[in-house]
């Protein structure tokens, strides 16, 4: 079983938030997880411990463990989405064990008053610059929404493994200037959430992030009412995956509310829609590709840049010139044929930019056929690479065996970070 325990150990300097502790009567699990922000931001961070919900749930459906949660007050509402969450999660992967979920007390009735300011979650990827241009003011071209939000905070999620941060060397300036151009308060949330255990980092992606991500907001919702989650996959090509508009309202109680946002839109169609906005593209980064003494930088040689600058490329009729957080030197639409889908949600994002450029460029369409061909054809592979991840012998050797699959890559001229 997982214990759940508040630790008592003060954050560094100019830092204030809120740690927990997981440990496990396996005895391979004793880890500190933190959620940190500047002082500056004190007053948005939540009092109530039931913000860990969503993620400690997480953790326990991956581990196939019960979960004492340590007689934490929960919102009933929460308590019952979540369960609720967790068992969808669990319907898509049944490889895992529904978790009991112990250690909860009944909070009663709460106030469904949440506080007024809107969120959106800044990586500097597609999606999220995709909802934050269109929940936020002065852009007379944004695409219509039965949901919209007027933002007032844009939080970073600066995933590092130790809460000892240099807040001088993020360089997160260009994402900061993106935020308050249009009147938004920029918050950046240091955390180790992604990586403080080593089952859920390696099902991070495909099953544990939207839970991840909602546990920040609710951190954040004493300042924050409403949290939106930027879609990855479009309604018609849904699929499991660790945030989808099945499951990411699910993390929501009457204290955050959670909206999915975005799905009606394809990831090509929201990268058309940015490169329309020159001024938030010197912040548009999609590899976060973390640079010593640079920050974080596009790589411009890894599928997810070359995807992102073939639909650039697509969309500006060849006018590469002016998508400045991209090198092109190299660049060539050729390149979409060496990328290797791995899987069904990296094919999924090449279909839909064969889509858009059928009829306009053949050169691409042509690219994108090479790619789906020959990873389909490649596709024992992937199988075999997926079966060594969730092996014990991949989590022991994991940085090893990516270091090792990037140099195959490498060799057999396929797309990769360099």
């Amino acid at each position: 079983m997982i214990i759940l325990s508040r630790d008592s150990v003060p954050p560094p300097a100019g830092l204030t938030g809120k740690t927990y502790r997981f440990t496990s009567d396996r005895g391979d699990l004793d880890e500190r997880v933190f959620f940190l922000v500047a002082e500056t931001f004190e007053g948005m961070i939540s009092e109530i411990d039931e913000a860990i919900l969503p993620l400690a749930g997480m953790l326990a459906l991956v581990r196939s463990e019960d979960i004492d949660l340590g007689d934490i007050e929960v919102d009933p509402l929460l308590h019952r989405n979540v369960r609720s969450g967790l068992a969808q999660m669990r319907q898509w992967y049944p490889e895992f064990e529904l978790p009991e979920l112990g250690g909860i007390r009944d909070a009663g009735e709460v106030p469904k008053d949440p506080a007024p300011g809107a969120v959106c979650l800044l990586s500097g990827g597609v999606d999220s610059m995709f909802t934050l241009l269109r929940h936020s003011g002065g852009n007379s071209a944004r695409p219509e929404s039965a949901t919209r939000r007027e933002l007032t905070h844009a939080v970073h999620i600066f995933h590092t493994p130790t809460a000892k941060v240099d807040l001088d060397r993020t360089n997160l300036s260009t994402l900061e200037a993106s935020a308050r151009h249009r009147g938004l308060e920029f918050v950046t949330m240091f955390t180790n959430m992604m990586t403080f255990d080593r089952q859920l980092a390696d099902r991070w992606a495909d099953v544990g992030h939207g839970a991840g991500l909602a546990s920040v907001l609710h951190i954040l919702s004493r300042a924050v009412g409403t949290g939106l989650m930027a879609s990855s996959h479009t309604f018609g090509g849904l699929m499991p995956w660790g945030s989808s508009p099945l499951v990411d309202p699910l993390w929501s109680g009457n204290r955050m509310r959670i909206i999915h946002d975005g799905s009606t839109y394809q990831r090509a169609e929201k990268t058309a829609f940015i490169a329309c906005s020159p001024e938030f593209i010197e912040s548009l980064n999609v590899c976060d590709n973390r640079v010593e003494d640079v920050g974080y930088s596009n790589c411009s040689h890894c599928p997810k840049c070359l995807r992102t600058m073939v639909t650039l490329d697509l969309c500006s009729d060849g006018e590469t010139e002016q998508f400045v957080a991209f090198d092109w030197s190299d660049y060539s639409p050729a390149k979409i044929a060496t990328i290797f889908l791995r899987t069904e949600s990296d094919k999924s994002f090449i279909r839909e930019i064969e889509g858009l450029a059928k009829g306009r460029r053949p050169d691409i369409v042509a690219a994108c056929h090479k790619a789906l061909a020959k990873s389909a054809y490649l596709s024992p592979v992937s199988a075999i690479e997926k079966r060594v991840k969730k092996s014990a012998f991949g989590r022991r050797n994991r940085d090893a065996l990516i270091a090792l699959r990037g140099a195959i890559y490498r060799s057999a001229g396929w797309a990769t970070k360099r």
